[in-house]
């Protein structure tokens, strides 16, 4: 008769689910992965102190730069990985993941004992934890992939254990915005590394290396556009040069060329997690190229546009101060062009009405061709070319760096439309 053996208890979390071992395995690296030693050098210098920070938004390329980095390096303390998701949050879950993960990554702490399985903070666990950390000869290096999802008491926790392990932990933190740990304290302290969207950027160079992984070959001038278009980020890149390698292969063969990919990307991993007022005020606002609190306000509806355009630009969700322009704002010029999109392709009635909206605002503002370039994108063609004639604008339709522009805008006129200023426009 074959014993009966008991199941191994820190393979499960309190609440008797089982420990998903992918979640604290290093991710493989794929094979169009671009070695950047600025960065793997920066995570190595990070490591140095008891934390390091890298908060972008989705698509970046935080997580195959950790891994990346966990894969090739070996230090004597161990590594080890947690990817956490919304589950996580619990404090008995999150513990017990942690603990798993240390053990993953062969750093073994049985005298820790196991988390609580209730939502409160196990203090004495912690004490447990942080004593057995202390006892060991070598610090351990700990990844926590997606950390923007810990809040309340896990949080707590985790920064208890920060502040107590000291030397003995190293942590590294990957986070889609802000997360809810002080981390002004470890900063004023001198105790935080950072890594923000502007470092994770890829420049001209990994941009021309990320293409050639996908053999695809550009000219200068077309890495430097691209890379301008997409300030460098790691999604927009990848997805656009793997469909111009698609499109080489459909021109050969037929078939699909991949353009769709980069829009659902964008709409399931960056716009569809954002708070519902958020993912509606990026939508109202993508109408415009340059977004000032006060024209913000008037396209969203939103009084308080200005502090919701400086936190999006402080946790990094693709909207950035203008340099030089202390009032001005700016998206990324490839999500603003996938924010039109998805605007067109949810809400199409919409967009006359923000154009006409915009189109006010700068007139009243004093800037009168930016007012008719929105007149003429809201189809309302009579008050464009009012708005022509009034702003004195007949003259950048034959002269200046606008005259293009102004003619592709208005080429689309009605023949009939039978008023002085359109003969004016039209004469233009």
């Amino acid at each position: 008769m074959l014993e009966k053996v008991a199941p191994d208890k820190s393979t499960f979390t309190p609440v008797e689910d089982p420990i998903l071992t992918a979640k604290i395995n290093v991710p493989g690296l794929p094979a169009w992965l671009v070695d950047r030693p600025r960065l793997t050098g920066r995570l190595t210098r990070g490591v140095d102190g008891p934390l390091t920070v890298l908060t972008a938004p989705a698509g970046s390329g935080k997580t195959f730069l950790a891994s990346a980095w966990a894969a090739r390096t070996s230090t004597a303390g161990g590594v080890a990985w947690l990817s956490l998701d919304d589950h996580d949050n619990s404090p008995g879950v999150f513990w017990s993941y942690l603990l798993a993960s240390l053990a993953r990554g062969g750093v073994h702490i049985a005298a820790a004992g196991r988390p609580a399985p209730d939502e409160s903070i196990d203090r004495s666990f912690l004490i447990r934890l942080v004593v057995a950390l202390s006892e060991r000869r070598e610090p351990v290096v700990l990844l926590l992939d997606n950390a923007h999802v810990l809040t309340g008491p896990a949080v707590a926790g985790l920064d208890f254990l920060l502040r107590h392990a000291g030397p003995h932990l190293r942590t590294v933190l990957l986070s889609r915005g802000r997360t809810s740990l002080p981390l002004h304290r470890y900063r004023l302290a001198g105790l935080l590394t950072e890594v923000g969207f502007d470092e994770l950027a890829f420049t001209e160079a990994e941009a021309r290396a990320l293409a050639a992984t996908h053999h695809v070959r550009l000219p200068d001038a077309a890495v430097a556009a691209l890379t301008e278009h997409t300030q460098g980020w790691a999604a927009g890149l990848r997805m656009t040069v793997r469909a111009m390698r698609h499109r080489q292969r459909s021109d050969a063969r037929g078939g699909p060329d991949g353009h769709g990919d980069l829009a659902e990307y964008f709409r399931a991993e960056v716009l569809d997690k954002q708070p519902p007022d958020v993912r509606e005020f990026l939508l109202c606002t993508s109408v415009v190229k340059r977004l000032r609190p006060a024209l913000a306000a008037e396209l969203s509806g939103r009084p308080d546009a200005a502090r919701i355009l400086a936190t999006l630009a402080r946790d990094n969700t693709f909207v950035a101060p203008v340099p030089g322009d202390r009032t001005g704002y700016e998206y990324v010029p490839v999500i603003r062009q996938l924010l039109r999109t998805e605007l067109d392709r949810e809400r199409p009635a919409r967009l006359p009405a923000l154009n006409r909206t915009a189109a006010v605002w700068f007139s009243a503002a004093g800037q009168p061709t930016d007012a008719v370039l929105h007149a003429a994108e809201s189809g309302d063609w009579e008050y464009a070319t009012v708005e022509v004639v009034r702003g004195l604008s007949v003259g950048q339709f034959l002269v200046g760096p606008r005259a293009a522009r102004l003619a592709t805008s208005f080429a689309a006129m009605p023949a009939d439309l039978d008023t002085a200023a359109a003969a004016a426009v039209r004469a233009a």
